[in-house]
């Protein structure tokens, strides 16, 4: 009879998150700034701002902040039913969410810097919450 599932800490789960963040963030600083090296504008704006420049080292910082963010999400569903399924739902909404503010950036930030920077949104997805996943379980 196999053995029922213990839970996994908090502290491994945030810093499972936190590695996984470092992983994507340094990933997309590197897309980033090949994207910049190739001519596109590193302009962006907070809806209702100016365009201002992002500076690359901006990604990584975020990046780790968005695998902390995972890391605790990941803790705090991980007792209750489905642990794994409601938390691939809570961080496809949080995509989601992040995903909209692009669309709503002014004329003057290019559609490529839009693509570019939500490619590194769905590259953090793609590396931060398989990563903790794969800790929680299915059922």
């Amino acid at each position: 009879m196999p053995e029922p599932y213990e839970a996994v800490p908090a502290g491994r789960l945030v810093g499972v998150g936190i590695g996984a963040g470092i992983t994507a963030g340094l990933l997309s600083a590197l897309v980033w700034l090949g994207a910049s090296a190739t001519g596109m504008s590193s302009e962006v704006a907070v809806p209702g701002r100016e365009a201002t420049e992002l500076a690359w080292f901006n990604l990584p910082l975020l990046a780790i902040l968005a695998g902390l963010g995972a890391g605790v999400v990941a803790a705090r569903v991980r007792r209750g039913a489905t642990p794994r399924r409601r938390f691939h739902r809570v961080a496809l909404g949080v995509l989601v969410v992040s995903l909209l503010p692009l669309l709503a950036q002014p004329d003057e930030v290019t559609w490529a810097t839009r693509i570019v920077l939500g490619g590194a949104h769905v590259l953090v997805y793609a590396i931060v919450v398989p990563a903790l996943a794969k800790l929680l379980p299915d059922s």
